[in-house]
């Protein structure tokens, strides 16, 4: 009888003490921060975006000026004027 009853404390506890080493399924920290650095990582994507469009008016609002400098048939204007064509400036 004593030995039943011990086997069977065993068989109880054992389901319990291996529950404390599995993580829960939803771990809801590591999804807030998941998505905080999702969000993070938009929002300074967004601004990358804004900067580079910013820019390249800038650049090919001076094309005119670079093809004095350097002249017509230089290669890096005629990329630069392809590139500001392509990008509808």
């Amino acid at each position: 009888m004593k030995l039943a009853l011990t086997a069977l404390g065993l068989c109880l506890a054992a389901p319990a003490a291996m529950a404390q080493d599995i993580q829960p399924v939803l771990d809801l920290p590591e999804l807030a921060r998941g998505q905080v650095i999702s969000s993070t990582a938009k929002a300074q994507s967004r601004r990358g975006e804004a900067r580079s469009a910013s820019n390249a008016e800038r650049i090919c609002a001076q094309r005119a000026s670079m093809r004095a400098r350097y002249g017509r048939d230089d290669p890096r204007v005629q990329r630069l004027y392809r590139l500001c064509a392509e990008a509808g400036y």
